[in-house]
């Protein structure tokens, strides 16, 4: 696959975006249909302050991207695999 690094991230936003629109739609709709000791599924407090850091930050690291060099990106995504991959192995 030809796809730079900076497309391929894109398209990973753009997908998980749409998913997490569809779970956020389906966890408000669905409870109303359910008994009532199963309707809180969102914490919307939580939401409020989730939504608007998200979006600053996915700004922010959009034109960080867009700035670095491919292979620094690469050695910066190889180390946070390394960081997650030694913390599932020995904390999870």
């Amino acid at each position: 696959y030809q796809l730079s690094i900076h497309r391929a991230a894109g398209t990973v936003i753009t997908c998980s975006f749409f998913v997490a629109l569809m779970g956020v739609c389906s966890l408000t709709v669905m409870p109303y249909f359910l008994p009532e000791v199963h309707r809180a599924y969102v914490f919307w407090p939580a939401v409020l302050w989730i939504v608007p850091t998200s979006i600053v930050f996915a700004w922010i690291g959009t034109f960080i991207a867009h700035k670095l060099p491919v292979r620094i990106m690469k050695h910066i995504f190889a180390g946070f695999l390394a960081i997650v991959g030694v913390y599932l192995i020995f904390w999870y």
